[in-house]
């Protein structure tokens, strides 16, 4: 299952019992009405919803964080901060390694990330690059334009040179090289789909987040992407 937003970390579990919220403020933000089931995000749609791989998506992912983080472009809460740094470390070392750590008894963010890092447990690789993948666009609604930007200038460039080859043999695209080309610039019916789908599920976690004490957008995420109870155990 997609774990992107599973992944968020628990506010009560740093909340004072006289500050936690009552029953009613962590009641599930999902509409009533939901008919349809959301759209789960995994790897093989990746390529439809963002126009490239998931590695890929997530190399440029982690860049564009760090850049935006850096220029104060983009600022998220502590929780959501700790997850990115955990996630990445999954991804980059696997489960978590003491030999690993890296931090001294002073780096309190670092100590802080490494404790998210154990939640993870053994989430797969592949996992925790949707799930930062996932997180990052909710948080941060400029990258998948910025990425999309990327993979069309790619396709642009992949239909110029092919173009110039089929010129160089005296010959056109056509049939299927036109078709092929074709899809890739305007997609069909189905990915129309999968990207509506995808639209409106980030709009509702977004409208979630922002709306939402962390206990709330927890019990939100956790209806909006079910899974199975081992799955949840690491959070």
């Amino acid at each position: 299952m997609t774990t992107a937003i599973l992944g968020m970390v628990e506010a009560s579990a740093s909340t004072p019992a006289d500050t936690a919220p009552k029953p009613e403020e962590t009641a599930p933000l999902v509409p009533d009405s939901a008919e349809e089931p959301l759209l789960e995000l995994t790897a093989e749609l990746v390529p439809e919803v963002f126009g490239f791989s998931l590695e890929i998506v997530f190399k440029d992912g982690i860049k564009y964080y760090k850049q935006k983080e850096r220029s104060g472009e983009l600022q998220v809460e502590y929780p959501v901060r700790l997850r990115f740094m955990a996630l990445a470390k999954q991804v980059k070392n696997g489960p978590f390694k003491a030999e690993e750590s890296n931090v001294g008894w002073f780096d309190l963010v670092g100590n802080d990330a490494n404790n998210e890092w154990k939640k993870l447990g053994d989430l797969p690789q592949e996992q925790a690059m949707l799930e930062f993948v996932r997180l990052l666009d909710v948080v941060c609604p400029t990258f998948k334009p910025h990425i999309n930007e990327k993979a069309a200038l790619e396709t642009s460039k992949a239909i110029l040179e092919r173009q110039q080859e089929a010129n160089a043999a005296g010959s056109s695209l056509n049939g299927s090289g036109a078709a092929h080309y074709n899809h890739l610039i305007n997609g069909n019916g189905e990915n129309s789909e999968v990207l509506k789908k995808y639209e409106e599920q980030r709009r509702q976690i977004q409208e979630a987040l922002n709306k939402a004490t962390f206990h709330q957008f927890l019990a939100y995420a956790q209806q909006t992407h079910p899974g199975d109870a081992a799955k949840l155990k690491h959070h």
